[in-house]
């Protein structure tokens, strides 16, 4: 707010008192058990829908499922009841800002969802298989998806974490403008100009063949570009790129388990004015070079020197925990990142 602007150098700095720049945390959903691979997460399967479940749930005799607390024996959980529902006017600035799913089915968000949080805030999911077609908004916050076996489950399709053709995580630093002429009284809008963070993880437990890996599907859009501030005074304060990561792993650790493939079809973004953000990648195997390294081996990932210059990335990070790394002959790769720019005159 506008105390982040101008702080009160009053205030005496001690451990008895909240940093002048830090904003109220929004509410906070926790959907299932938290734990790690192999866990017990409890809820079954979860999808993001702006229906309800329970007016249409019968028994099977055709009355109305009735889920009050002790009567768990006439009325025994429907067999029709496959999955619990999120309704997405429950989350965003108005409502849940912190969301964590943890499921030991399917994570599913369809293409017409639109998730929006407010600033700062996250949003994770933690399930057996995930399938994200829609998109979800968390600007200069942090978006987790980790699909990971669940209670000895181990998901047998190709791919456990799915982002599809149509879907975009974006945690993309504010705009915020304080012109006086737009804001007399001053601008209470918060300070979040600094992309936040996206991570993306297939685990598998697999150990022979080839386990369950990551698609980004062609179309989808994973930014964590930086924004901005203009002052009252017309200086502009420059936020920074975020950090992107991007893996296939095992639980059996680096040279261990069954490789996976890792499918790079979304468009990457981490720009900033002068700082841009980071971006990680962990695949069985990575090789680079010019034209199609990978010899119809879908746990290669190929990594163009095209994709190492674009995006506007300032530091990238390449790790093969199974096959190895190579860069083919005669490849030139050149790391320069790409800045964005205002137009002259803005104000």
């Amino acid at each position: 707010g506008i105390y982040q602007r101008q702080p009160d150098q009053s205030i005496p700095t001690k451990d008895l008192y909240r940093a002048y720049d830090q904003v109220p945390q929004a509410a906070t959903l926790i959907i299932g058990t938290p734990g790690t691979s192999g866990d017990n997460f409890v809820v079954d399967n979860v999808t993001i829908a702006p229906t309800q479940v329970l007016p249409g749930l019968l028994n099977a005799d055709g009355s109305a499922f009735n889920p009050v607390t002790g009567n768990p024996l006439t009325d025994p959980l429907p067999a029709s009841y496959t999955a619990s529902v999120l309704r997405p006017e429950l989350l965003g600035t108005q409502g849940f800002g912190n969301v964590s799913i943890y499921t030991n089915g399917k994570f599913l968000q369809p293409a017409n969802i639109a998730l929006e949080f407010p600033a700062g805030g996250s949003f994770g999911v933690y399930a057996n298989l995930i399938d994200i077609e829609g998109s979800i908004d968390v600007p200069g916050g942090t978006i987790t998806a980790t699909a990971e076996p669940t209670v000895g489950i181990q998901s047998t399709a190709d791919f456990s974490l799915i982002l599809g053709p149509q879907a975009a995580l974006t945690a993309r630093g504010e705009w915020v403008n304080d012109n006086p002429v737009l804001y007399p009284n001053g601008n209470a809008a918060p300070l979040f100009i600094n992309g936040g963070g996206i991570s993306l993880t297939a685990l598998s437990n697999d150990s022979s063949g080839i386990s369950p890996g990551l698609q980004l599907a062609s179309g989808s859009l994973i930014d964590v570009s930086g924004g901005g501030q203009l002052t009252r005074s017309g200086t502009l304060n420059a936020g920074t790129g975020g950090s992107i990561s991007i893996g296939t792993e095992t639980t059996s650790g680096t040279l261990g388990g069954a490789p996976a493939p890792l499918d790079m079809g979304a468009t990457l973004r981490g720009y900033g004015f002068f700082d841009g953000g980071s971006l990680s990648l962990t695949a069985s195997t990575v090789c680079i070079a010019a034209a199609n390294c990978t010899k119809g081996d879908p746990t290669v990932l190929w990594v163009s020197p095209a994709e190492l210059a674009s995006g506007g990335f300032s530091s990238y990070s390449l790790t093969a925990d199974q096959g190895g790394l190579s860069v083919a002959a005669d490849t030139h790769v050149i790391l320069q990142q790409q800045n964005l720019v205002l137009p002259s005159g803005y104000q």
